[in-house]
């Protein structure tokens, strides 16, 4: 079921796609894997660019699988990817990675099925996304409280056990006093504490982590949409922050360490 803010998120997703693929002719990027595909709109949006695609998510629950013809859907583990060596050519994934509790092994994984003159892009929330994440927090339970059906849904689930929305692997436990829980903002990632994720969102941090695996990052960009964890619209509020410079998440553009790809060409 696609809720408002399914519908609110889609809106930035498609603007992330035709900021990156912009100068990508249909089909040239050969065989890729999209990992975190989710609802499957921003596969629907990634089929055209590829010979065909593998579009995965951690459980079928969470695959939304649409009817396209080079695409293929697979649930799957991005920390135990179940794929050969040389694989693919190109891999994406659009906040996804800051979700994984142990990125070196999810690393190593896209290491081992990506070629060697293969290209990789990883689309992040950043520092400022964290900051409004919690800025925005109270002004998104008024707007919700004003939702009764809605609030009611996020308070009270249906099972009395179910797993952490943000971070799948986790259990969360559903009680009558599930709703405390939502006096102070959640952890979005795979994170101990907001300032251990504030300080994770950082760009230094993650070329680091690329680099210690083995990959290069030969470009970072910074003109994604800017966009808060919450249907928010604040359009005058999201103009002038862009005035200043200011991005809600960062796309890495990477390679094998001390490999060339013929695709980064596009995305220059």
């Amino acid at each position: 079921m696609i809720t408002d803010f399914d519908t609110y998120l889609h809106k930035f997703r498609q603007r992330e796609i035709e900021l990156l693929f912009e100068k990508v002719p249909a089909k040239a990027l050969g065989q890729g894997l999209e990992l975190g595909a989710g609802d499957g709109f921003q596969s629907t949006l990634l089929a055209k660019y590829f010979n065909n695609l593998i579009c995965t998510e951690y459980t079928d629950e969470k695959l939304i699988r649409r009817d396209i013809p080079n695409v293929r859907y697979q649930a799957c583990d991005a920390e135990d990817l179940p794929f050969a060596q040389d694989q693919f050519d190109f891999i994406f994934s659009s906040n996804l990675l800051e979700h994984l509790p142990n990125i070196d092994k999810a690393l190593a994984g896209m290491y081992k099925v990506l070629k060697n003159d293969g290209l990789m892009i990883h689309v992040m929330p950043n520092r400022t996304w964290k900051f409004l994440l919690i800025l925005l927090y109270y002004p998104y339970l008024l707007k919700m409280s004003f939702n009764f059906k809605e609030f009611k849904q996020k308070l009270h689930g249906k099972q009395e056990k179910d797993v952490d929305p943000n971070n799948p692997k986790k259990e969360q436990s559903r009680s009558r006093l599930a709703w405390l829980k939502y006096l102070w903002p959640q952890i979005h990632g795979a994170y101990k504490s907001h300032w251990a994720e504030f300080i994770g969102y950082g760009q230094k941090r993650w070329l680091k982590l690329f680099a210690q695996n083995n990959f290069t990052v030969v470009k970072v960009r910074a003109d994604m949409p800017l966009v808060s964890g919450y249907n928010l619209e604040l359009n005058k509020t999201r103009s002038v922050l862009k005035k200043l410079g200011l991005t809600s998440s960062y796309a890495y553009i990477i390679t094998k360490k001390g490999k060339e790809s013929p695709l980064l060409k596009y995305f220059k």
